[in-house]
């Protein structure tokens, strides 16, 4: 059975939401650690946020491969794809 393309936009919109929230709260945190840790040091606040930048932004794109990667394989499909009720199957 085919599933239309909003309902998979719908499904992957539901993921990216999950996915964007852990890195925000994954964002927080390196951002207070790294800003404390530099900040003491009487580093630039600019250059403490380049710096965070440039941890977080490459964190942000594993941890997005690691939901889907593990979601697919120990559960089978994502949160979005249970929610829209999408199974996907091997075309055999």
């Amino acid at each position: 059975m085919k599933v239309s393309f909003w309902k998979l936009m719908l499904a992957y919109f539901i993921d990216w939401i999950i996915v964007f929230i852990g890195s925000a709260v994954v964002g927080v945190i390196l951002g207070t650690i790294f800003g404390a840790a530099f900040g003491a040091a009487g580093m630039d606040p600019q250059v403490v946020a380049s710096v965070v930048m440039l941890v977080a932004f490459p964190f942000g794109i594993v941890l997005h491969c690691l939901y889907f990667s593990l979601m697919e394989h120990y559960l089978g499909s994502s949160v979005g794809k249970m929610a829209m009720k999408i199974v996907v199957t091997p075309k055999n």
